[in-house]
């Protein structure tokens, strides 16, 4: 008998005996689509449709691969096949309200740490940055007293050891400049020798002429250091308090 595929309307010569009376799963070879054929019943084949393609002669029609698909064993009677459907998509968790004041306190906290730290270094802020005075001023707190050498600075500093009378000395030279824009008093300098692992080894309190400075003034200094410590690699300065 001859099958003719529904699909691409290729036709097969394919035995009677391998379709049987009721019927099998075939697919064809050339397109892959499946469908059940049936014996072909007695008479004559229904006429093709006019292909404008290839036309092929019974004698020259390609060999069909008949597969059997394995039929499923019928569901018992009562029992109807339902398929579960896919849960719905879970909304976006909210946050708890335990979380909701627990970041809540944490931003509290964070805020009072911060005004505390601002409140108790106030001095110290002011000292590294004289126009946080003006801002405490403006928001009504005081920023305290000034620490020692605010607004001044030590700059253009240099050391060379010398050799006197067998002794060696140290000598120091620099200036203390007013960086900031009022008139400061100059409190004692203090110059701290340290080793090269920052150990502290000698405190040397320098002699200062000028007694205060104006915005932009500056004061040269020249100390000398009899017998610094031999481990002495590194000068620091630092402003004490008044006596």
């Amino acid at each position: 008998m001859i099958l003719t595929c529904l699909s691409c309307e290729t036709r097969f010569n394919v035995p009677d005996a391998a379709i049987g009376t009721a019927g099998r799963e075939v697919k064809c070879s050339r397109c892959a689509h499946r469908w059940h054929a049936m014996a072909a019943a007695a008479g004559p084949p229904p006429p093709l449709r006019p292909r404008p393609a290839l036309r092929e002669s019974p004698a020259t029609l390609p060999a069909m691969t008949v597969s059997v698909e394995p039929a499923q064993p019928p569901m018992p009677p009562g029992i109807v096949s339902r398929q579960r459907a896919a849960p719905p998509p879970s909304p976006a968790p909210k946050p708890s309200p335990a979380r909701l004041r627990l970041a809540v306190l944490a931003l509290v906290a964070a805020l009072v740490l911060l005004g505390g730290v601002l409140w108790f270094l106030r001095a110290d802020l002011v000292a590294a940055w004289t126009p946080a005075g003006r801002i405490y001023a403006a928001i009504g707190l005081e920023a305290g007293p000034p620490a020692p050498g605010a607004g001044l600075a030590v700059r253009n500093t240099t050391f060379l050891r010398e050799g006197i009378d067998g002794m060696v000395n140290l000598a120091i030279r620099g200036e203390i400049a007013n960086v900031d824009s009022e008139a400061h008093d100059v409190p004692p300098v203090v110059a701290v020798l340290i080793d090269k692992a920052g150990k502290e080894l000698q405190r040397v309190t320098l002699s200062i002429d000028a007694a205060s400075l104006d915005h932009g003034e500056a004061a040269a200094f020249v100390t000398r250091i009899a017998n610094p410590h031999r481990e002495a690699a590194q000068v620091n300065f630092t402003f004490a308090a008044a006596p």
